[in-house]
């Protein structure tokens, strides 16, 4: 049973309840409606900017604040809804007034401080590596909250997130928990899959800076695109060879994973460790959805629904690679892409046709 909690009451009977968790969005949204039996005054007693807490089934599962309150009626009945976002959201909205400069500080120390700011809690229970401390770190003025937590973390790997609930930890490729495998046939209600090669070429070519004298120039193919489609990039801050070469094979890399995406809704809110959140890195099958090969995916967004046969949650699946930082400099040279999943997925689907 779904519950919401505000200004010390509590009110069931939603219905169409929507709940979103996302590692592309630092603030979880919600949604509910509902239609009361019998009201002449107004129908909720829950207005822009109250404090929610959502529960299932007793477990917090959201806590934010309602921005819509929409009440309606018409001669066949009375209906309202409210729709809102986490608390975190005032750190996605907000610039950071002080303080304007850290001094020998990590970045979780750094995120702790901005956080706090606006009553949010902060914890690294994944123990994601920070680096060392930053001898100088400038805010710049009029720039987000979050725009400054990104700032810190672009580059490392790190992706800051929070849980709902308003708990803000850091999150990496490295830190993954396991899920439940989601398999066609066992516990998926439906599946579909997106194979999207319009961000992919089959040559990256990066200009590096530097001596004049010298062409920094680093080329890397990519076999799985297989007519001629170029892409040249000048990339200012790359000065050296191992560097141009780097972001050469990152680039086709990071392409090649984002160009792979899947639907999955499954009964329930949760799996067998707890709550479905993203970040979970869960075994993948349906060969109807054009994933063939049991493989490892990960869930990047969640979204917690009602269908006609009970609870839903509604996973958008990617290659965990969409998330591997830019790298500084790569030693080792590179010149060409490995078979990726896309490849894989073409190959197994032509071979069923």
């Amino acid at each position: 049973m779904i519950e919401v909690r505000a200004n010390g009451k509590k009110y069931s009977g939603w219905e169409n309840p929507r709940i979103t968790k996302s590692l592309d969005k630092f603030a979880a949204d919600f949604s509910l409606g509902i239609t009361p039996q019998d009201y002449v005054y107004f129908p909720i007693g829950i207005l822009a900017g109250d404090l929610v807490e959502i529960y299932l089934d007793e477990t917090l599962v959201f806590k934010g604040y309602n921005n819509d309150t929409s009440p309606s009626f018409t001669p066949g009945g009375h209906t309202a809804s409210i729709a809102g976002r986490e608390i975190t959201a005032d750190i996605v909205d907000c610039p950071l007034e002080s303080p304007s400069e850290f001094q020998n500080k990590k970045a979780d120390e750094i995120i702790r401080v901005i956080c706090a700011t606006f009553g949010i809690a902060f914890s690294n229970p994944r123990n994601v590596a920070v680096g060392a401390p930053l001898k100088t770190f400038s805010v710049e003025p009029g720039a987000k909250a979050f725009e400054t937590i990104q700032k810190l973390c672009k580059g490392r790997g790190i992706i800051p997130i929070s849980d709902g609930c308003g708990n803000v930890s850091l999150f990496s490729t490295d830190s993954c928990k396991h899920g439940d495998a989601l398999i066609q046939g066992k516990n998926i209600l439906s599946a579909s899959g997106k194979i999207n090669d319009s961000n992919r070429y089959s040559k990256y070519i990066v200009l590096g800076t530097g001596d004049p004298k010298k062409k920094i120039q680093a080329v890397v193919t990519d076999e799985t695109v297989e007519r001629y489609r170029p892409l040249i990039i000048v990339d200012s801050s790359a000065t050296t060879q191992e560097q141009v070469q780097a972001r050469a094979a990152w680039e086709a890399k990071i392409r090649a994973a984002k160009s792979l995406s899947f639907n999955v809704s499954v009964s329930g809110w949760k799996d067998s460790h707890g709550l479905w959140e993203p970040g979970l890195l869960c075994p993948f099958e349906a060969p109807a959805a054009g994933m063939v090969t049991r493989t490892d995916f990960l869930v990047n967004s969640v979204s917690f629904g009602w269908g006609s046969g009970g609870e839903i949650s509604e996973l958008t699946l990617i290659p965990p690679e969409v998330f591997e930082p830019q790298p500084e400099i790569e030693k080792k040279k590179k010149t060409k892409v490995k078979t990726d999943k896309f490849a894989r997925i073409r190959k197994e689907i032509r071979s069923k046709s």
